[in-house]
């Protein structure tokens, strides 16, 4: 069973009683983020602005974890029950750019964090780096065995496997 790694990035303002994400194996869950600015204060400009900052919080925890916008695998959006969908979508247009993913926007009654008009979670991998990928084994020669299994390819891939660690950072 794999670990939980909590993420919390310096950048973002944290409240300690949870994580901003949360990262188990390779898969990323980002808690819902709302339009909070480094300040800890709901940024201005209605929900078109709070969608975007929240955006840019999950495009955050997400790069902590060495993922990022075109790894995720879903989005849920809550918005108010009288939000414009549309400035949702176009701030994500503006932010999250050319990554389309599965989403689901529901509309709620109101959100724990007062004036907030958006909040946004997400579930994504983190890839693995090409360091990580097991070369092809060499050709097939008269040396491997009758039933036509290469052995080394599966020893190494199976090498390879455990080998690899359960938390992947991107370098610069």
């Amino acid at each position: 069973m794999s670990a939980v790694t909590h993420l919390n990035p310096t950048s973002m303002h944290t409240v300690p009683a949870f994580s901003q994400g949360t990262m188990t194996g390779s898969t990323v869950y980002v808690g819902g983020q709302n339009g909070i600015g480094t300040d800890g204060a709901i940024v201005k400009g209605g929900l078109g602005e709070q969608s975007k900052q929240a955006l840019r919080n999950v495009l955050t925890v997400l790069d902590a974890a060495g993922s990022g916008p075109e790894h995720v695998v879903k989005l849920n959006i809550y918005l108010p029950a009288d939000g414009d969908v549309n400035q949702g979508f176009a701030a994500a247009a503006e932010v999250w750019g050319p990554h389309p993913t599965a989403i689901t926007v529901l509309r709620v009654a109101g959100f724990v964090v007062l004036d907030a008009l958006v909040e946004i979670e997400a579930i994504a991998i983190v890839p693995l780096s090409p360091r990580h990928l097991v070369p092809e084994a060499p050709a097939r020669t008269s040396e491997l065995p009758p039933d036509g299994r290469d052995q080394r390819r599966v020893a190494a891939r199976s090498a390879a496997t455990e080998a690899a660690p359960h938390r992947h950072t991107r370098t610069p």
